[in-house]
């Protein structure tokens, strides 16, 4: 076992590589850092679309019935772990959830036109 250089005194899983070799659980990544949320403190990744999204499982539940019912439903014994943290895989785009955790976390309520992407026309 080795050291994650994020959680001094704690261990990681390590995993066999695909040519034999062993890696920690936390550099089996299939993921981007989002840049807005990404804590090293966090408790919890969030991944949507292949970004990771390192956020606080405490204020999460606090804050959503949704991942309050999510996080009380127990995790398999070999779910995976990024950097110690449990990692849940949502089906919804990186965009939504980064809106969705600013205004969940950060108070915002108003999503400006010129953010949005659409490829729908009017008629």
């Amino acid at each position: 076992m080795s050291e994650d250089p994020e959680l001094p005194g704690q261990t990681q899983p390590r995993l066999a590589g695909s040519n034999g070799d062993t890696m920690d659980q936390s550099e089996c990544t299939a993921f981007d850092r989002d840049e807005q949320f990404w804590y090293d403190d966090g408790s919890i990744t969030l991944v949507a679309e292949r970004v990771g999204f390192r956020v606080y499982r405490g204020l999460l539940a606090d804050r959503s019935e949704i991942f309050r019912d999510l996080f009380f439903v127990p995790q398999p014994p070999d779910a995976q772990l990024s950097f110690g943290c449990p990692v849940i895989h949502l089906s919804d785009t990186a965009y939504a959830l980064r809106e969705f955790l600013d205004a969940l976390l950060r108070g915002k309520n108003e999503i400006a036109l010129s953010d949005m992407t659409t490829t729908a026309t009017r008629t």
